[in-house]
């Protein structure tokens, strides 16, 4: 049947020397009476036929389409195409308003409006600038500072200017951090791997220019006969265990007892009564190796010799940073931890907060974070307490976790289920902080639905820890003991 349509059209086309819609219809005519021929009689031959040629005609007519247009065989193809596209295009106010911004559609002045929006859900002020425009300059200056240390003069002038690097290494670290949710990622790897270039840099450079020590002993070279009265003033400056002890000296050699008066002349002392000074310690020091080792029911590392806070691999420990480890605050890492006590609020709440904070693989702990000036990024943390004031709080992979919380902006939760949240006490927030508290402004990027996420929830208030356990419990006492302290706060 199409063969016979195919054929009589175009044998009809060039009989006639004409391209017009009668060549369908004597094929369609055709091809429909061969369609009629299984019937067997004439009217159904004709009516087949007719009724094939009318349809095929009128389509040919009508341009080949059903939408009725006929085509302009004179018209070029790709002008007719781009003449339709021209006059059809809607404009991008209009598509807009329809449809809203998103999905590759933009309208002008997008750029600010995202900037608002991002500030105003989540506290973020991002600069109207590519961000190499501040970060590469500011890591560029910060280098030549260090470059410079050992041109300035030993004592307060050299002193000021190291303080002054650790702290634009700070901001940079705070800038980049701040600016995670906009910078690419390659963008951050390279700012992250050039910040701890500058640290490594700084750390060699103060170990360049800081002073020698005076005194080093060594006790394989020492008389066994007793020792000068110049190592005895030596062992004295050292040692300082205790104020009022008193040392005993003898000459160290014959020619010294021929020449020295009799009654400056002091008793010889045995071998065995002399204290000896080994090697002083190196530096840095290895603080997680000294709370492992140290016994008591509390661990309290100074953290004086550090100028950041590396907690890491404990287990059933009670530990509390003194007010001494505020210098140490530039940031903040505290990882695998299980059934531990964490207490950092006294340096942080003195005035000098974390710059940044990660809490990572922490199982069944109670963790008072402190203050965080910067953003506090919490993973793989389960069944635990935390609590944390902080600017910006992100959580990853985390579950059955109660955490009490300070934040100038809206919380972020991934891939987490059970957390509850509720307000730090007021024991752990500083007094008359005007920064509203979106405690409960929690996003969760894992739940795209308009209804609530089931992966969080608030804290009910009669489940919530009194001050009293704040207060009097967590730090601990006589007679209280790690389990004491996380049985009564429910761990």
């Amino acid at each position: 049947m199409g063969g016979t349509y195919e054929f009589t059209k175009n044998a009809s086309a060039n009989l006639r020397e004409k391209d017009d819609s009668y060549n369908e219809a004597i094929g369609g005519f055709l091809a429909g009476s061969v369609l009629g021929l299984r019937f067997g009689t004439t009217p159904a031959v004709l009516g087949f036929g007719a009724l094939t040629g009318v349809v095929l005609s009128a389509f040919s007519y009508t341009g080949g389409t059903l939408a009725g247009f006929r085509q302009d065989h004179t018209l070029d193809e790709f002008e007719r195409k781009e003449f339709l596209r021209k006059n059809r295009r809607v404009p991008i106010e209009q598509t807009v308003a329809e449809l809203g911004e998103g999905r590759g559609i933009y309208g002008s002045g997008y750029d600010e409006r995202r900037r608002e929006r991002i500030k105003e859900r989540y506290g973020i002020d991002m600069v109207p600038t590519r961000s190499d425009a501040y970060v590469k300059p500011s890591g560029t200056f910060v280098q030549e500072q260090i470059s410079q240390l050992q041109n300035f003069s030993t004592g307060g002038e050299r002193l000021d200017a190291v303080e002054y690097c650790l702290a634009s290494i700070t901001t940079l670290s705070k800038a980049v951090a701040s600016a995670t949710d906009f910078i690419p990622a390659y963008d951050q790897r390279a700012y992250s791997q050039a910040i701890k270039a500058l640290s490594e840099n700084l750390e060699e450079a103060r170990s360049k220019i800081a002073p020698k020590a005076r005194f080093r002993f060594k006790n394989t070279n020492k008389n066994g006969s007793g020792i000068s009265i110049n190592d005895a003033v030596e062992l004295a400056v050292q040692k300082r265990l205790d104020a009022d002890a008193k040392l005993s000296v003898a000459s160290s050699t014959e020619s010294s007892m021929a020449t020295t008066p009799a009654n400056l002349m002091t008793p010889s002392v045995d071998e065995s009564a002399v204290d000896v000074v080994g090697d002083l310690p190196s530096f840095p020091k290895n603080y997680n190796k000294e709370m492992s080792s140290a016994s008591g029911p509390v661990r309290k590392p100074s953290f004086s010799q550090a100028n950041s806070i590396n907690i890491t691999g404990h287990t059933g420990l009670h530990i509390i940073l003194p007010s001494s480890a505020s210098r140490a605050t530039s940031s903040g890492a505290v990882t695998k931890l299980d059934r531990c006590i964490l207490d950092m609020s006294v340096p942080t709440i003195n005035g000098a907060p974390f710059a940044g904070l990660a809490l990572k693989n922490i199982k069944q702990s109670l963790i008072l974070a402190g203050h965080v000036d910067g953003p506090a990024h919490i993973t793989g943390v389960e069944n635990s307490i935390i609590v944390v004031a902080s600017r910006q709080v992100r959580m990853h992979e985390c579950k059955n976790v109660d955490i009490y919380l300070h934040c100038a902006s809206r919380p972020i939760i991934e891939d987490c289920s059970n957390i509850r949240f509720a307000p730090a006490p007021e024991s752990h927030t500083i007094p008359g902080n005007s920064v509203q508290n979106q405690w409960d402004q929690v996003d969760d990027f894992k739940w795209l639905k308009a209804e609530h996420s089931p992966n969080w929830s608030v804290l009910p208030e009669e489940e919530r820890l009194p001050d009293s356990i704040w207060t009097s419990v967590v730090p601990g006492g006589p007679g209280v003991g790690l389990d004491d302290i996380l049985k009564k706060v429910g761990i």
